[in-house]
């Protein structure tokens, strides 16, 4: 029964098309969270910090990005990456947290929001 059951489940994956498959962000929003990324490596003055290691913000999108393409399927919106994909760790449930120059840190999710809506393409 319990094979049946995966069989059936592997015979709808292979039947779906394959937008539904591995679903990727519409162009715009892609581009939207392509910015965010791109403004998160120019920023030299803080430190990502991802399971209690600082990281540069190149190094953070560099992650993200590795991320996003291994377990992005359903994101649709750069919010929806924030939440899903750049907001907490899916191993340890712990939330990154951007730090500045000064030391001040803030949860990553409330930093990249803020950052989004700077960007030309992140304004509504």
């Amino acid at each position: 029964m319990k094979a049946a059951v995966i069989s059936l489940v592997a015979l709808a994956a292979a039947l779906l098309p394959p937008r539904f498959a591995h679903a990727a962000p519409p162009p715009h929003e892609q581009q939207r969270i392509e910015q965010l990324l791109d403004a998160l490596a120019a920023d030299h003055s803080s430190r990502f910090v991802r399971n209690s290691a600082a990281y540069s913000g190149a190094d953070a999108a560099r992650f993200l990005r590795a991320k996003l393409r291994a377990q992005g399927q359903g994101i649709a919106s750069a919010e929806v990456f924030i939440e899903r994909i750049a907001s907490r760790s899916g191993t340890t449930g712990q939330p990154y947290r951007v730090c500045g120059a000064g030391g001040e840190c803030v949860d990553a999710g409330v930093h990249l929001r803020a950052l989004l809506q700077t960007l030309p393409a992140g304004r509504s």
